[in-house]
């Protein structure tokens, strides 16, 4: 459970970088978030091997749903309900 919750909070290292490009936050958020994001690739060497297999087969999943959803302008962000 542990692995979990340090992957989850390695996680807002994507955010970080967003805040300094879209929002023009300082540098070291940037910086911050970079460093955060190489963590959050280490967090996975904490794991067995069945373990992250199970974890690349979810994410792929999602990425994959994602951009089919992504093709079709109707199921994006900007749909106005």
């Amino acid at each position: 459970m542990g692995i979990f919750l340090l992957a989850g909070s390695c996680e807002r290292g994507g955010y970080l970088i967003r805040l300094w490009i879209r929002e023009g936050q300082p540098l070291w958020y940037g910086i911050a978030g970079g460093i955060i994001l190489v963590l959050y690739g280490m967090v996975a060497t904490f794991t067995d091997s069945q373990f992250c297999e199970d974890i690349c087969n979810l994410w792929w999943n999602f990425h994959c749903s994602v951009f089919i959803m992504g093709l079709d302008n109707r199921w994006g962000p900007t749909r106005q309900v």
